[in-house]
């Protein structure tokens, strides 16, 4: 039997890596949610640009789950 469609999308994780990607990580993860996904970690690979700032406020706010390299691990 077929979950409905909410439930089938709360059950999905998605796994974003991200190395420098300040210039469109933002519209990446908001595409995510708008598509009515809720289930996101982000895999900072190390990058040396904002990426990392400009998900403080997501990651404060509990709307992803964030783990950081300290350098990059290609």
């Amino acid at each position: 039997e077929r979950l409905p469609s909410r439930m089938q999308k709360n059950s999905i994780v998605f796994l974003i890596r991200a190395y420098n990607e300040a210039t469109r990580i933002l519209a990446v993860i908001d595409g995510v949610f708008q598509a009515g996904y809720n289930q996101i970690l982000v895999i900072n690979d190390g990058s040396s640009d904002a990426t990392a700032e400009l998900l403080e406020p997501y990651i404060k706010s509990g709307k992803i789950h964030y783990l950081r390299h300290p350098i990059n691990r290609g």
